[in-house]
């Protein structure tokens, strides 16, 4: 009889051998999967569950991967739905490990689309994903888009090599009379930039591991691929970093994102996993870039509205003033902010600063719940972000999340009777990298390479070391199916926040020789107003349409297309209309937006 061991062994060798027999990538052990078996999932997953997924093809990458949108149904044609993408910037395996946990639970539990569809990007930069399954790992956001970043008429001919050969690209230190970096207090493994105002003085030059290709006197400036998709959207893009792209959506990555959402206005709110986390480090209320106390009217729109171009006005001035010469038009903050050119919005608003409040206490619950507390500080949303397009363009909810931070270390030293702490010195935090350093040294966690002297064909005696690239963001496999089963509960949950604007109390006087009173209630029975604070500000996305029909019906007051929104949380807006309708003929009022599921309700009239 065959042992035990050994079955399984043959076993787990015919299932290797017909997987790669039929075209298809064997699946990695664990969470993190690369590019090839991403997209195989995907597949997988739709033929399994036919009935509720489907796939739309919204991109290929520069590298020639699919990206596929997983569509996740719930019975309804219409309806509210929620856009999740994961790892735009390719660094963060544990994204899309996140996405494609949320996607299985959602399906597997049956929860989660009640009251929502799901559309589900699990890989928003296949390119650089695949780094991380490189036999040598390195840390770039590039996919693969040839640049030239040094502009010298050649593409990608300067990047990294790992010359130690340990497998990762980490850091060159060179000691140099003009270096600009010196050892840290903190702790001699780490580099902190010289202060010259301080008296400090740099004895290191710092550069990533690699030579000098080309021979311009620059090390690894020009690697292999150019732009990171994670930064190529438009809210507030960089012209300058070129990292970023030539233009918004240069990418097809991204282009096929803002097309894909575009084209489904039904999306009420997006989430992102990645690095940064709206929930763990609030948004905060930023300053304007104007004066909302001195502001000046041009003289061409001075002499349209009869207001002075040498005087100033308060904000509160201009609304009361324009107001009452337009009184058919609606003049608030925003639209005078707008018709003046003041500039765009930078900062979150404050309404929309109470609803992420509230979610964060609940997310917070739900890590503590699970043990998990105390957390390094995460990236902050870089400019030309995703997240930071859905909130400031979309005009939705747009939530953040890093699914994983290194656990802060307390700093007690500084505090301790008798260490000479004196002042500011004795509150001071230890940095970053510090906290970092230390949860990797207490829990035994290789991810620094130790500075070790190495003889460089170019720059002669240099040391190569530094943090080990995903050491901060990628736990082990182990710790991450722990850390999934932990907060994709809390993800699926969101599909309950999601605005729900329905019919409410329906109200019809008769008022006599034919005309009648119609008054109905429209409820949003989410907490979650829609649109947001900031949708509001830049009119996005589409209102919510009251529709009144009727064969023989006049309008005498009211319109035939009524807006519902903006309409806050847990609140009903009032309706009316006033109707002639000589033959009692029935009318029928239809709330009508892809965001709402189609509901209507026929009246009928009757009386004197």
């Amino acid at each position: 009889m065959m042992n035990p061991a050994r079955l399984m062994k043959s076993a787990v060798v015919v299932f290797i051998l017909t997987q790669l027999l039929s075209g298809l990538p064997v699946m990695a052990a664990g969470p993190y999967r690369t590019p090839a078996e991403v997209d195989a999932w995907t597949r997988a997953l739709a033929s399994k569950h036919s009935q509720k997924v489907k796939l739309h093809a919204i991109a290929t990458s520069p590298g020639g991967s699919a990206l596929r949108v997983i569509e996740i149904g719930n019975g309804e044609p219409a309806g509210p739905a929620i856009f999740v993408a994961a790892n735009f910037d390719g660094i963060t395996p544990l994204a899309t490990a996140g996405a494609i946990a949320l996607a299985e639970s959602i399906l597997d539990g049956d929860t989660g689309t009640s009251k929502a569809r799901w559309f589900i990007l699990p890989m928003g930069n296949p390119d650089a994903a695949q780094n991380f399954h490189a036999s040598v790992k390195r840390l770039s956001s590039a996919n693969g888009l040839p640049v030239n970043n040094d502009m010298d008429e050649q593409l990608d001919e300067d990047g990294n090599e790992d010359l130690n050969g340990d497998g990762f690209i980490t850091q060159m230190r060179v000691k140099a009379p003009d270096g600009e970096w010196r050892v840290s207090d903190e702790d001699p493994r780490l580099l902190v930039k010289a202060d010259a105002s301080k008296g400090e003085k740099g004895i290191y030059k710092l550069y990533t591991e690699g030579t000098d290709n080309d021979g311009d006197g620059q090390y690894n400036e020009d690697g292999p691929g150019g732009v990171n998709p994670g930064i190529n959207f438009p809210h507030e893009f960089s012209m300058k970093d070129k990292e970023a792209g030539l233009w918004p959506g240069s990418t097809p990555e991204t282009f096929g994102v803002m097309k894909f959402i575009y084209d489904h206005p039904e999306i009420v709110m997006t989430v992102t996993l990645g690095e940064s986390n709206l929930l763990a480090d609030l948004p905060q209320e930023g300053k304007t870039d104007f004066d909302p106390s001195r502001i000046r009217i041009p003289e061409r729109l001075a002499r349209s509205t009869g207001l002075s171009p040498t005087e100033t006005y308060t904000m509160e001035a201009l609304v009361s003033a324009l107001s009452a010469r337009y009184p058919d038009m609606m003049v608030d903050e925003n639209m005078i902010i707008s018709q003046l050119g003041l500039g765009p919005e930078k900062s979150f608003k404050k309404g929309d600063i109470t609803l992420y409040t509230e979610w964060s206490k609940s997310y917070k619950k739900a890590l503590e719940t699970a043990g998990i507390s105390s957390l390094m500080a995460p990236e902050k949303p870089r400019n030309g972000s995703f997240e930071l397009w859905s909130y400031f363009h979309l005009g939705v909810p747009s939530v953040a999340l890093s699914l994983w931070e290194p656990e802060a270390a307390k700093d007690t030293t500084a505090k301790a009777p008798g260490n000479g702490a004196r002042g500011a010195d004795a509150e001071k935090k230890p940095s970053a990298d510090k906290q970092l350093l230390d949860y990797l040294d207490t829990r035994q966690v290789k991810g620094f390479a130790d500075w070790k002297a190495f003889r460089h064909p170019q720059l002669g005696d240099v040391e190569i070391g530094g943090f080990i690239p995903y050491a901060a963001n990628t736990p082990s496999a182990e710790k991450a199916e722990s850390i999934l089963k932990s907060q994709i509960p809390w993800i699926a949950s969101m599909a309950s926040m999601v605005p729900d604007i329905t019919p409410g109390e329906l109200k019809v006087t008769s008022l006599g020789a034919g005309v009648y009173r119609i008054e109905w209630f429209v409820t949003n029975q989410s907490r979650t107003p829609w649109p947001t604070e900031m949708g509001v500000r830049n009119q996005q996305p589409a209102p919510v349409m009251a529709v009144l029909k009727g064969s023989d019906m006049t309008i005498l007051e009211g319109l035939a297309r009524t807006p519902v929104t903006p309409i806050g949380g847990n609140q009903s807006k009032k309706l009316t209309w006033l109707v002639k309708n000589d033959r009692n003929s029935p009318v029928t009022i239809e709330l009508e937006s892809p965001v709402v599921r189609k509901q209507s309700v026929t009246i009928p009239l009757s009386g004197n």
